[in-house]
């Protein structure tokens, strides 16, 4: 499983993510981070490089 090194997203997770509209990506990365990574993810930071890598993509 291939993951993101500062995020701890898998890449597929990561890329969903960038997907979601700006309003919404803080409450699909808690949802994320209650099922799937159990609580090990940093929200902050996750949502931050998402936010910095939409930018850098337009």
């Amino acid at each position: 499983m291939k993951q993101m090194d500062t995020a701890g997203l898998t890449v597929q997770d990561f890329r969903r993510l960038l997907k979601v509209p700006d309003k919404e990506v803080i409450g699909e990365v808690i949802r994320l981070n209650c099922t799937l990574y159990s609580n090990s993810l940093d929200v902050i930071k996750v949502c931050t490089r998402i936010k910095t890598q939409k930018r850098s993509v337009l």
